[in-house]
């Protein structure tokens, strides 16, 4: 939240470096951690930093959703906000688990101790 305050943009989008970004959202970022591009699984990434699913902003952020009932985020609406937003990298364990083997590899990191957490 303090970054996001700090930087007085729009938007903060959390992102995190993955080790296959044709498989993610990529974003591209410039000094100032200004978003400057979003590509949907692009098939030449131009970096590692991919969009984490946590987005900070102010309410106007519903004026960039499709007046429709079915959308996709990553296609009909992070596009349009770029340059509206900055990039915040989380250097904490994150780990996407959209698909059963993503699951698998989280709940191996919990059993091996890599993810801790308090009952």
């Amino acid at each position: 939240m303090a970054f996001h305050k700090e930087n007085k943009r729009d938007f903060t989008l959390a992102l995190f470096k993955v080790p296959n970004p044709r498989e993610c959202g990529i974003v591209e970022m410039d000094e100032h951690s200004t978003i400057v591009s979003f590509i949907e699984k692009p098939q030449n990434p131009s970096s590692n930093l991919a969009f984490a699913g946590i987005i900070l902003g102010r309410p106007g952020l519903m004026d960039y959703f499709p007046e429709r009932d079915v959308f996709d985020l990553g296609h009909d609406v992070l596009p349009h906000i770029v340059g509206k937003a900055s990039g915040y990298v989380i250097e904490d364990y994150l780990l996407d688990i959209g698909t059963p083997e993503k699951l698998y590899q989280a709940e191996r990191d919990v059993k091996n101790g890599k993810i801790k957490f308090s009952r």
